[in-house]
Parts: structure tokens; C-alpha cells; sequence
């Protein structure tokens, strides 16, 4: 093999123009604002994550799930065994927040924070500062945490979330674990297959006895959910309450001076791809006076039947027989708030709240520790009582919305630590006024990651329940909300970063002319069906282009003034269910030839044009019926493409990975070495179009052969989804958007082919190139010995976009147009 010269000339296309480079080598929301404009019953970050993940047999096989996480966990091991993949690091943001699932606390100092996918985390410093724990070991989805109360050192989390919408992950639990030193160690205490878990409940007085509430997949129907008790650590269990397959218990309460009688909220939820079933006669209010040995289910003065939903209860502390109950109708809305004096033998309705329609997605209640007459209800906005639940007014000051978790200091009830869809606030007067955590946590959902090419410290994202965010200095800590709704792609022209776009849910497209300081809508000619997550993507060769999808692919050459369709339907037709189906999830524009573009589908349906839209050829055949997620075209072969796709195992093989060499005629998989979990995005490195590197449910792989075989690139990635890349090719920096955790940087230089490029030999000299030129040049250098030289062409991102010349030359001057 002859070693050419290694000159590298980038080029930037713009308004039909370049420059040659010589190298060595809609208006945003308020916060919360986009939570409560949705419509009633909003589901669609579930479904969403469910049906790609699901398609086409409507449901995930448990087995399939636990075999790629025992290949997870072997690769990760094997990994920080060999110390080999480099290290990742964060990149925010901690200011912007995530779901809270799960309050524990010791003192309004020192407590726990349970996420939604994101998992645990601890301060000391009153929220100042947070520190994640168990990592290594939890599931990342929190349904509960809760402390010993005689110990606070003794910690129990129960995992998998148990809030059915609005984000919340595909993946279920992997049970119970316990900690005897705040988090440090950690024991896995079974119950894998509960599903989702509502509330642990420590005995007062006894660290080793515990009752779990479990609700059960949200997704199947099956046997293991009800309550559970240990009174051995979790050593061993007993199912103690079961009412029916599709019926769990999502909240428990004890009485904490008689810890023998306990509460139990049963909810029957039924979710299939095509419908949601919100609560049925499984439904109920249980009582146990045994120690949750035995249970009655309460009937006297409370309401049952076909229209209960989800429902939550609160013991007060002060005076115990007094307990509480909210009730939801099977539709979401409040229905009512129960009381009873005597322990639950009678019960009466005290009044009722406002709410939207999707109480499940709250449905909580507590009790002040000293006063039973106090009451809140942790809502859409947080609510409090204090005619003991006959009134109630908005007690949420400037909180963000979605309120899941609420305590109260029971030595000074005026402090309070409130979690929710923004992260965790605390508040010294009685709820008159909250103050959020200044140290945040990195808890921010991320569907989406952009690098600004101009300036590449700055970092946008589209987040679930947090809109469009970016940081404009790269910290962790001031990252700006500039886009409402839930957040999908963000795009900032390469050569110009005055033009941005950025997409809300189902293709709510905006573009803005001055740097993200405000958006005007990008819809003009666009109609049909988006996804949920719509595809955006730029012409390589001019990014004043761009492409989206519906369910057929439109084209703008106006920087999104206006739209055109140039395809048919691409789909099999709108489908049926909670979700808009029959769309465009993918689309890419071959970097060497703007006339080859690619567009994948959520029915797993591939298409290709080779004349910039006139005719369309579906090239799905020899892929399996998947959702695709990806679609990425070699930078220099605009035959050569990656197909990624979703779902799991069912009876066949199933690869995740594609490449074709000859446009979608033949398709051979590339999955060496990867766990079987569904893949969601796929890059070429620019310094080698060999190497490439892959988000996947399980974090992020590398191949140095094309995808061959791929490992495990870093060995501190959190164990959340990693749903997007991008990577800056001048700083070799590659950025991960992790739903759960925020984003995480990783310096190529890590790598073998990370090596910054050897400075252009003296025996070379370029002389002169137009800036900038029409259509063509004619790139003119001198060759001071002879020698093979190398000219390739790079994008402003950092992409190879083609080879000019590979040759063998004499010494003297050469002319290339």
C-alpha cells in the first residue's frame, strides 16, 4: 500500500459557493407551559418508545429484554475490566432537570432523588450539589425509594417507573435492591419480573421487614403484581394481595404506631399499542390489619365499580386513624378526595380538586405530619388543603408542572421538598414559595443532539417535557430553554449559525433567522402525518436545503420558507392507535451525489431516489419488518449505505444493523459483538469512513472495520438509551444524547483513528484555491519529489464528501479541476 501525502482540504458549500481550507491532517414556552397545553390523556412518549421498540407483534418479550441486559452487563464488565474504550464526559445540562419519581428523605439537607429514567441521586448540601449512586447496578428507571426510618444508612429502591405516560421508558424494573451504607454497596433483592413499582414501605421500627406495591408491566398482562412482604431483608418474599392480571397496586401506606395495619391502591391498567384502558373494576381501596399478612378491600363510603381509576393515600402521622384517599374516574380526572376518622371502617368524601384528564400520571396525596387538617395532592400543580380537604388552592408558586413526589418535614411542616417533571424544589414557608435545587441533577431527557460546526461549544438538544435547550459555552450549568413543547431536532446551518431549526412533537417545525433568539413556523406546504419524532436533515452540499418527512418526503430550498413534496406515500397507510403511524422516521441525502437520498419508515419500509425525488424504488427487501431508525449514506459512495432498526428478538435472527454496497439490492448485517437491543443512530467518522459508531439502547459501540465487529466505546456511559449522535470532526469530539441522563462528550483522540493528521509534508505545496468558486475549480500544487498523493474533499461537519485524486506523482506542478 503506497502512503500518500496527507493533504486534507475542507471544503464549506454556500449560496452555490466554497472555500477551500488547508489543514494539517414558534415562539418558546414558558416553563411547563407545553405541559398543560396538551391534549387530555397525552400518552405519546410511551407509545413512541413501546411501538418502535415493539413492531410489528405489538409487545416486547420479557426474555428477550433480560438477555440483552445479561449482554449488557457482561459487556460493561468486561470493559472496566480491561480498562479499554477511554472515558466519556458530561456535558449537561444540570440546570435544565428531569422527572422526579421519588422523594427519600433524612433531612431537608440530606436526601435521595429517584428519576424517572435516570436513576438515583444524593445530596448532602440541601440540593447544592448532587452525586448519582448505583449506577453500576440499578436499573435507571425509579419507581420508589425509601429509607429505614430507624436507619436512614438502609436504603431500598424499587425500579421501574410506575407514572404510564409522558416519557416514561419501554423497559420495566429489575426488581428491588437494597443498600446498608447510603448507596455505596448494593444487593439485588429480586421481584424482577414486577414490571413497575409504586411505593416501598419500610417498617417503622423493623429495617428488615418491607411491603412493595407492584403494578406490573405496563404493557402485558401477568401475574406478578399486588403487594409483596419480606421480613427478612428481601431474602425471601410472599405475594400477600393479587386481585387480577391486569390489576396492581401502585401506592401503600402504614400506620406508623401500628404498623400492623397497612393501605393498599389497587389500579387495573390495561396498554396495548392500539388502545389504553385507564382503570376497571380491579380498582380499589384494600385494608390489611395483619401486617399485610391479609387483606379486606374497603367498600364503606367509597366509591367502586367499572369507572375507578388510579387512586393514592396518606396516613397521618399525627393522628393515624385519620387517612386520606384521592380518587381518579377510569378517564384521568379527579372524582374525588376521601377521608375516614376511624381507620378506614367508614369512609366519607371531603371534596375534590381540579385536575386535567390524565390524573394517573399523579395521583398522590399527602398529609401534614402535625396537622391532619394540612393536606396537598401533587398534581398537575401541586394543590393544598387545610379545612382537611374540603378547599383547596394552588400551592405551586413558580414550580415547574407534573408534580410526582412531595415531602414533609414532620419537626417543621413549613419545609417542604417537592419533586416533578423539572426536578426537585424546596420551599421553608409552608408552600407559599419554592426555590429549585441550585446543583440540579442530570436527569434531562434527550431525543436529540446537535453540535454548532461554527462554534462548536455550543450544544442544542430536543428533550421530553423541557422543549429545545443549548448551552452557548459548553458548561453544565446554563443551558437556555429556546423552544417549547417536547423537544425533537435541532438543526444550525454550518456556515451560517444565524439559521436555526428546531421541532416540537409531530413535526411542529420552526426556523429562526437570528442565532435561536426566536422562531417562526416551518410548515408552510407540509401536510399528512408526522412522527413524533420527525426527521430534519440538510443537503450536505447546501445546507441552505433541507428535507422532512411526513409520510412522503418533502423538500425546501429556502431554508424552510416553504415546502415541497417530492415522493409519494412512503408508508403502508395511517395506522391505528395511540400514535400517529404510517410515517417518515428517517431520511439522509448521500454526501457525494445530493441526487441519492434515502428514507426509512416506522412500517419498516426503505426507499431510495437516485434523481432527487423524481422516481422512488422501495429497497426493503432482505431487511426485516422492523422500524427503522436510521438510514446513513458512506460519504463518498452513494451506493453504500446503513440501515439501523428497533425491536427486539422474537423466533428469528434479527440483526439491527445493515450495510449495502449496491444501493438496497442485497443487505448483509453487521452486528459482531453488539447485545441484542435496538439500535437508534449511526455515524461515519470523517477520518475514516471505516470506522463508525453506533447509539443503541445500551449505550454507544464503535467499529474500526466498517461494522464487521463493533465494542463498547467508554466505560462510564450510564446505563440510559442513547438515542442520537454527532460528531465535530476539527476538535474529534463525538456527543451522546442519553434519555435520562443528558448529554456526554467523548474525545476521539481516545482511539487509533483519532490521531490528529501529520503536518502537510514540506514536498507539497498548494497554490491557491478560489474562496469562493461556482460549479467548479481548478486546484493547482507542486510536488517537490515525486510521491502518491491524496486530495479529499471534507464538509464544514467534518464529513468526507469525496476523493479527488489517489495517485502516484512526479515532481512538479499538477493541475485537478
Amino acid at each position: 500500500m503506497p502512503r500518500y501525502l496527507p493533504l486534507i482540504l475542507i471544503l464549506a458549500v454556500l449560496l452555490g459557493g466554497a472555500f477551500w481550507l488547508l489543514q494539517s491532517g414558534g415562539a418558546p414556552l414558558a416553563e411547563g407551559e407545553a405541559d398543560e397545553q396538551r391534549e387530555p390523556g397525552w400518552l405519546e412518549p410511551t407509545d413512541w418508545f413501546f411501538q418502535q421498540r415493539a413492531f410489528p407483534h405489538g409487545t416486547i418479550r420479557p426474555e428477550a429484554v433480560r438477555l440483552a441486559q445479561q449482554q449488557i452487563a457482561a459487556l460493561r464488565a468486561d470493559a472496566q475490566r480491561q480498562g479499554s474504550g477511554g472515558l466519556w464526559t458530561f456535558g449537561g445540562p444540570t440546570n435544565v432537570g428531569g422527572r422526579v419519581s421519588s422523594l427519600a428523605v433524612e433531612s431537608f439537607d440530606v436526601f435521595y432523588v429517584g428519576t424517572g429514567s435516570g436513576g438515583v441521586f444524593r445530596t448532602t448540601d440541601g440540593g447544592a450539589s448532587f452525586t448519582s449512586i448505583g449506577d453500576d447496578v440499578l436499573n435507571l428507571s425509579i419507581g420508589d425509594v425509601a429509607l429505614a426510618p430507624q436507619n436512614p444508612q438502609i436504603l431500598y429502591v424499587g425500579t421501574g417507573e410506575v407514572n404510564g405516560g409522558g416519557g416514561s421508558l419501554t423497559y420495566g424494573g429489575q426488581g428491588v435492591f437494597r443498600s446498608v451504607d447510603a448507596g455505596i454497596t448494593w444487593n439485588a433483592l429480586g421481584l424482577e419480573e414486577t414490571g413497575t413499582i409504586g411505593r416501598v414501605v419500610v417498617h417503622p421500627t423493623d429495617a428488615n421487614t418491607v411491603w412493595v406495591a407492584a403494578e406490573g408491566k405496563l404493557f402485558a398482562a401477568d401475574e406478578h403484581r399486588g403487594v409483596y412482604r419480606t421480613t427478612n431483608a428481601g431474602a425471601t418474599w410472599d405475594k400477600t394481595l393479587f386481585i387480577n392480571d391486569s390489576t396492581g397496586v401502585v401506592d401503600l401506606a402504614v400506620n406508623p404506631r401500628s404498623p400492623d395495619t397497612l393501605y393498599a391502591a389497587a389500579w387495573e391498567r390495561q396498554r396495548r399499542p392500539d388502545e389504553r384502558h385507564y382503570g376497571g373494576d380491579g380498582s380499589g381501596l384494600w385494608r390489611s390489619i395483619d401486617g399485610g399478612q391479609t387483606w379486606a378491600e374497603q367498600t364503606d363510603g367509597l366509591p367502586f365499580g367499572p369507572n375507578i381509576g388510579r387512586i393514592g393515600i396518606s396516613v397521618s402521622a399525627s393522628r393515624p386513624n385519620v387517612v386520606y384517599a384521592v380518587y381518579t374516574d377510569a378517564t384521568g380526572f379527579v372524582s374525588g378526595v376521601y377521608q375516614t376518622e376511624n381507620g378506614g371502617d367508614t369512609w366519607s368524601l371531603v371534596g375534590a380538586f381540579s385536575g386535567p384528564s390524565y390524573g394517573w400520571w399523579f395521583g398522590q396525596i399527602r398529609v401534614d405530619p402535625t396537622n391532619d387538617d394540612v393536606v396537598y395532592a401533587p398534581w398537575l400543580n401541586l394543590e393544598k388543603s387545610a379545612d382537611g380537604g374540603q378547599s383547596w388552592n394552588y400551592a405551586s408558586g413558580s414550580m415547574h408542572v407534573d408534580q410526582h413526589a412531595l415531602w414533609i418535614d414532620p419537626t417543621n411542616p413549613d419545609q417542604l421538598i417537592a419533586g416533578n417533571d423539572g426536578g426537585v424544589y424546596r420551599s421553608i414557608d409552608g408552600a407559599s414559595t419554592w426555590t429549585k435545587a441550585p446543583g440540579g441533577f442530570p436527569a434531562t431527557q434527550f431525543y436529540t443532539v446537535e453540535i454548532d460546526a461554527s462554534v462548536p461549544e455550543r450544544l442544542y438538544g430536543g428533550t421530553q417535557d423541557n422543549g429545545t435547550n443549548r448551552t452557548l459555552t459548553g458548561s453544565e450549568d446554563d443551558w437556555q430553554h429556546i423552544y417549547g413543547g417536547d423537544g425533537f431536532v435541532v438543526l444550525v446551518e454550518p456556515t451560517n449559525n444565524q439559521y436555526v431549526y428546531a421541532e416540537s412533537q409531530y413535526g411542529g417545525r420552526g426556523r429562526s433567522t437570528n442565532g435561536g433568539a426566536s422562531f417562526t413556523s416551518a410548515n408552510a406546504g407540509i401536510s399528512g402525518p408526522s412522527n413524533w419524532n420527525t426527521p430534519i436533515v440538510f443537503d450536505p452540499q447546501d445546507p441552505t436545503i433541507l428535507y422532512t418527512g411526513t409520510d412522503r418526503v418533502y423538500r425546501s430550498t429556502n431554508r424552510a420558507e416553504n415546502w415541497t413534496a417530492i415522493s409519494p406515500d412512503l408508508t403502508d397507510g395511517f395506522g391505528t392507535g395511540n400514535l400517529v403511524f404510517g410515517t417518515i422516521t428517517t431520511i439522509d441525502v448521500a454526501p457525494s451525489d445530493p441526487d441519492a437520498l434515502y428514507a426509512g419508515t416506522d412500517d419498516g419500509r426503505v426507499w431510495k431516489t437516485e434523481n432527487g425525488g423524481t422516481t422512488w424504488a422501495e429497497i426493503s427487501a432482505g431487511l426485516p419488518q422492523r422500524w427503522v431508525t436510521r438510514v446513513t449514506v458512506h460519504p463518498t459512495q452513494p451506493h453504500t449505505a446503513y440501515v439501523t432498526l428497533s425491536g427486539y428478538r422474537w423466533a428469528e435472527d434479527l440483526a439491527r444493523v445493515y450495510r449495502t454496497d449496491n444501493g438496497g439490492t442485497t443487505w448483509t448485517p453487521r452486528i459482531g459483538g453488539l447485545p441484542e437491543v435496538p439500535v437508534n443512530d449511526l455515524l461515519f467518522d470523517p477520518l475514516d469512513p471505516d470506522w463508525l459508531y453506533l447509539a443503541t439502547d445500551a449505550g454507544v459501540f464503535v467499529s474500526s472495520n466498517a461494522g464487521v465487529s463493533w465494542s463498547l466505546l467508554g466505560v462510564n456511559l450510564p446505563g440510559a438509551p442513547v438515542l442520537d449522535l454527532d460528531l465535530h470532526d476539527p476538535t474529534r469530539t463525538l456527543v451522546a444524547a442519553t434519555y435520562g441522563r443528558g448529554m456526554y462528550r467523548y474525545d476521539l483522540t481516545q482511539l487509533p483513528v483519532a490521531t490528529e493528521p501529520e503536518a502537510v509534508p514540506a514536498a507539497f505545496q498548494l497554490n491557491g484555491a478560489p474562496n469562493p468558486f461556482r460549479e467548479a475549480l481548478t486546484l493547482r500544487y507542486t510536488v517537490t519529489q515525486p510521491g502518491p498523493v491524496a486530495l479529499t474533499v471534507y464538509d464544514v461537519r467534518g464529513r468526507r464528501v469525496a476523493l479527488i485524486e489517489e495517485r502516484e506523482r512526479v515532481a512538479g506542478s499538477h493541475t485537478v479541476r
